[in-house]
């Protein structure tokens, strides 16, 4: 019957659904540990650095502003640089189908919203980037920062 039809068709659209989900979620943990990985790298090899810093007398916030500043600029420009790539894809192969569409008669919500969502989710990566880059570096940080200068100078 149709209904039998139509049931098991949603559960392929569920187990397709199930699949993406999961291999969405796996991607995000690849990204998310990756990222933390190479900022606690980053900041545990620059330990040496923070102990000068502090045997020179600067204060722990002076060096975690310095350090998350330029950790927020890493992401700022790995961000864009995506971002771009983004875009360009989009542009010349993601939204050709729907502007032909649109131009036909048959107007696509997302077509006609495109820059607004466009700048929503690039704001919304961008946050998350950066909540991901602060998580990865504030241990590493703080731990390099609570050494005395002496113990930073001898981590190397």
């Amino acid at each position: 019957t149709d209904y039998e039809k139509d049931r098991i068709g949603n559960n392929e659209y569920t187990i397709a659904f199930s699949i993406m989900g999961i291999f969405i979620a796996l991607l995000l943990l690849n990204v998310v540990l990756g990222t933390l990985g190479t900022f606690w790298l980053q900041i545990r090899k620059r330990t040496e650095d923070i102990g000068i810093m502090r045997s020179f007398g600067a204060k722990r916030r002076h060096i975690f502003a310095m350090l998350w500043k330029e950790a927020a600029l890493l992401t700022f420009i790995a961000a864009v640089t995506g971002q771009t790539i983004w875009l360009h894809f989009a542009m010349n192969v993601g939204l050709a189908d729907g502007f032909r569409k649109s131009v036909s008669g048959q107007e696509e919500d997302w077509v006609n919203t495109f820059w607004l969502r466009f700048l929503i989710v690039c704001a919304v990566q961008y946050v998350l980037l950066l909540i991901i880059v602060t998580l990865g570096m504030v241990v590493p940080t703080f731990r390099a920062m609570y050494k005395r200068p002496v113990e930073a100078l001898h981590h190397e």
